[in-house]
């Protein structure tokens, strides 16, 4: 009958809407990861920048240490 192929049509279609939608959420999943990657290796590059300058700040102490010894 004319009802049952509109609910089926209507079937169809919620179907196919969910179907769109779980598509669209996975594409911004893998945005967000691509995101995430790079804040991560920004936070990376950063702890690196922050570990060298300690060092040298460290160096430079050390090295203040000794000229101060050798004088």
């Amino acid at each position: 009958s004319t009802m049952e192929q509109i609910e089926m049509a209507l079937f169809a279609f919620l179907f196919a809407a969910l179907a769109y939608c779980g598509y669209l959420i996975q594409e911004k999943n893998k945005e967000v990861e691509a995101l995430n990657d790079k804040v991560t290796a920004a936070s990376l590059r950063r702890k690196q920048k922050q570990r060298t300058r300690s060092i040298r700040k460290r160096l430079g102490s050390m090295e203040d240490l000794t000229s101060t010894n050798t004088s």
